[in-house]
């Protein structure tokens, strides 16, 4: 058996999504777009080059996984393209 070593991270962004109960409208939508929205700026203000998002919102607080996917996939996205240096 062989086990890797990796760093523990010295950076950490947290965050707290919207609580949805499987209800996702504008409100809920907008609210977790910000958390990643707020996470990338500090990790862009702070000068940190790499980042890693649990799935914000899909546990205890009942947002829907696709949705939450998606709303996660595009925001990045859309961070990447008006970043494409960080």
């Amino acid at each position: 058996m062989s086990f890797v070593c990796c760093p523990l991270p010295t950076d950490v962004i947290h965050t707290v999504g919207p609580v949805a109960r499987g209800h996702v409208g504008p409100i809920e939508t907008n609210d977790l777009t910000s958390c990643y929205q707020n996470s990338l700026r500090l990790m862009k203000e702070y000068g940190l080059s790499t980042v890693a998002f649990p799935c914000i919102s899909t546990g205890i607080y009942g947002f829907p996984n696709e949705p939450a996917a998606d709303i996660a996939l595009n925001t990045v996205k859309s961070w990447i393209e008006e970043n494409p240096d960080k």
